[in-house]
C-alpha cells in the first residue's frame, strides 16, 4: 500500500528500503535480504550481479586503478561530502553479503562504491561499505590491504559523528573486524564501549549488542582486570539483550560471565561452566547450535588450561578441532586460537598425539604469519606457543621476555608460571620458585582469584607471601639493598626483561614520578 501511494522516486526508495530490512529482520534470511536489494537496485540503474565470476571483478578492478590513478585509498578522506540516498541501500547489500558469505559479490560492490564516490563525492554510507570490503579481505589473508581499508574507514567516519549509527556501525566493525588484528586490543575497547551505547541511543539493538560482545572479547584479550566492575557491565549488557528479546546474545553474555565468575571464585571443578543463577549450562551447546557449542568449549578450553585438567583440555581440543581457522571477531579468534594453540601443544607432549601436534602447529602458522606482520597481540602468543612446543628454557626465555614488553596480564602470568613449572622440573627449584611468585602476583593483578587459590594449595611455599616480601626477595637476587629497593622508582631493568636465568647487577634507574612499591612487581 505504500508503494501504490508514493508520490516520488525517494518515497518509493524509503518504502523499499524498509521493506527489504523488515524482511530480513523477521526471517534473518541474508539471501533473500542480498537478493532483494540488488532487485531495488537494478530498478534504480545500479545493476549489481548477485553471482559475479571472477572476469566481473577483474574488470571492475581494473576500472578502479585507472579512476584512482596510483593514489591510495586515503584520498578518498578529503573527498566533498555528497548525500547520495542510493548509497544506504548499497550499504545494507554489502552488509548482506559479507553476512550470507558472498565475497566476490561484496567485492564488486565496494569497489563501484569508490567508482561513484571518486566521482561524485563521499556519502556517510562508504565507510560502513568499506570496513565490509576490509573483514572480507582480512578472512582471504590480505591483512595489509584490509588494514588500511580500515584506518581509512575510521578516518571517513569521524566526518560523519553527527550520524551517530552510520558513524557507530563503521568504528565498531572497524576496530572489531580490521584495525585490532595489528594493534593492541587495549586501543579497541574504548571505541567498542562508545559504539554500543551510541548505537544503543539511535535504536540498532542488535548492533549494539555485537558492539558489546566485541568489547569483553577484546577486554579479556587485552588482559584487563577481572574485577566487580567488569561484572557489572556484564550484568547490564545481559538486562539489555533481555529487554531487546535477543536470546543468543543473553545466553552468549551469561557465558561470559560464568566463566569470569569460575576465574574470580575458588572452585571444586572450575571448569565446569553451570551455575542456576546465570541459567547456563552444556544445554546451550546442543550440536545443532555450531556457534554456541564453539563459544562453550573455547570458554571451558580455557578454564582447563589456566587451571589444568588435561582430561577436559582433551576433550575440548577435539571438539574445536573442527572450526575453520577464521571469525569476523578478530578478538574472539585471538582468544580461541591462543588457548587452542597452548593446549594443543601440551596435550600432544602429555598423550603423545600427533592430531593435537598437527592442531598446534595450524595455531601457530596463523600467529606466526601475524608476528611477521608486527602484529603487538600476536607476538607474545607466537612466543608462548613456541615455548610450549619446544620446552627449553632459551624458547621459555624468549617467550617471558616478549610478554614482558606487552603488559598483557594473563599472558604474562601463563608464561611466567609454566617456565617456573619447567625449571622445577629441571632441578632449579630456587629460580623456579621465583617465577612462580611472579606467576601469582601476576594472576593476582589480573584478578583470578580461583587461581592464586589453586596455585597455593599446588605450590606450599606461596602460603604467607606478602608482595612486598616477594619483591624485596626478587631484587636482592639482582644484587640491590632493601634500602635502595624500598625508593620508589621506574621499573626498567635492562636485564631482567632477558630473562635468562643468571644473576646479575645490571639494572637502569630513571628518574621519574613516584610510583607504588607493589607495582613494581611487574618489573
Amino acid at each position: 500500500a505504500v508503494l501504490e501511494n508514493a508520490r516520488s522516486l525517494d518515497d518509493k526508495f524509503i518504502a523499499h528500503l524498509n521493506k527489504v530490512l523488515c524482511q530480513c529482520e523477521a526471517t534473518r534470511d541474508y539471501d533473500i535480504g542480498t537478493e532483494e536489494c540488488a532487485k531495488v537496485l537494478k530498478m534504480y540503474g545500479y545493476d549489481f550481479p548477485l553471482s559475479p565470476t571472477k572476469a566481473d571483478i577483474m574488470k571492475e578492478e581494473v576500472l578502479l586503478n585507472i579512476v584512482l590513478r596510483n593514489r591510495p585509498y586515503s584520498y578518498l578522506v578529503n573527498l566533498p561530502v555528497k548525500d547520495i540516498p542510493v548509497f544506504e541501500l548499497i550499504n545494507h547489500l554489502s552488509r548482506f553479503s559479507l553476512l550470507s558469505g558472498k565475497t566476490r559479490l561484496l567485492t564488486l560492490i565496494a569497489m563501484k562504491a569508490i567508482r561513484i564516490s571518486l566521482d561524485k563525492g563521499i556519502d556517510r554510507n562508504l565507510p560502513g561499505i568499506l570496513v565490509s570490503l576490509g573483514a572480507v579481505y582480512n578472512k582471504k589473508g590480505k591483512i595489509k590491504k584490509a588494514y588500511a581499508l580500515g584506518n581509512v574507514a575510521a578516518l571517513m567516519a569521524d566526518r560523519f559523528r553527527q550520524h551517530k549509527d552510520d558513524y557507530a556501525y563503521a568504528k565498531f566493525v572497524a576496530y572489531s573486524a580490521i584495525i585490532c588484528q595489528l594493534e593492541s586490543f587495549q586501543s579497541s575497547c574504548d571505541c567498542l564501549i562508545k559504539c554500543m551505547n551510541d548505537l544503543k541511543l539511535v535504536g540498532k539493538y542488535e548492533l549494539a549488542l555485537g558492539a558489546g560482545l566485541n568489547y569483553f572479547y577484546a577486554y579479556f584479550a587485552a588482559g584487563y582486570p577481572l574485577n566487580s566492575l567488569l561484572e557489572s557491565k556484564m550484568i547490564a549488557a545481559e538486562n539489555f539483550a533481555k529487554a531487546a528479546g535477543k536470546c543468543t546474545f543473553v545466553k552468549t553474555f551469561q557465558l561470559q560471565r560464568a566463566t569470569t565468575l569460575n576465574l574470580r571464585k575458588s572452585s571444586d571443578n572450575p571448569t565446569e561452566i553451570k551455575s542456576e543463577s546465570l541459567e547456563i549450562s552444556g544445554a546451550i551447546c546442543a550440536a545443532a547450535d555450531s556457534q554456541a557449542l564453539r563459544d562453550f568449549s573455547s570458554c571451558r578450553l580455557m578454564l582447563a588450561f589456566i587451571f589444568w585438567h588435561e582430561d577436559c583440555m582433551a576433550s575440548m581440543l577435539e571438539t574445536l578441532s573442527s572450526y575453520p581457522l577464521s571469525d569476523v571477531s578478530i578478538s574472539r579468534l585471538h582468544n580461541r586460537l591462543t588457548f587452542v594453540g597452548l593446549a594443543a601443544f601440551a596435550m600432544a607432549r602429555a598423550k603423545s598425539s600427533e592430531v593435537f601436534m598437527e592442531l598446534g602447529e595450524t595455531c601457530l602458522a596463523y600467529f606466526k604469519k601475524l608476528a611477521k606482520l608486527y602484529s603487538v597481540n600476536a607476538v607474545p602468543i607466537y612466543a608462548l606457543m613456541k615455548a610450549m612446543k619446544h620446552r627449553t628454557r632459551q624458547s621459555f626465555e624468549k617467550a617471558v621476555k616478549a610478554c614482558m614488553e606487552t603488559n598483557v596480564t594473563h599472558i604474562q602470568a601463563i608464561a611466567t608460571e609454566h617456565f617456573g613449572e619447567f625449571l622445577i622440573d629441571e632441578n632449579d627449584r630456587e629460580l623456579g620458585e621465583e617465577y612462580l611468585t611472579m606467576a601469582y602476583w601476576f594472576y593476582y593483578d589480573w584478578g583470578a582469584h580461583g587461581k592464586t587459590v589453586s596455585m597455593k594449595n599446588r605450590h606450599r611455599f606461596l602460603l604467607g607471601i606478602s608482595r612486598r616480601a616477594s619483591f624485596l626477595k626478587r631484587a636482592r637476587s639482582f644484587s640491590i639493598s632493601d634500602s635502595e629497593a624500598s625508593k620508589p622508582m621506574k621499573n626498567t631493568f635492562s636485564s631482567v626483561a632477558n630473562f635468562n636465568g643468571k644473576r646479575t647487577n645490571n639494572i637502569r634507574r630513571t628518574s621519574t614520578p613516584q610510583i607504588r612499591l607493589e607495582r613494581v612487581w611487574h618489573a
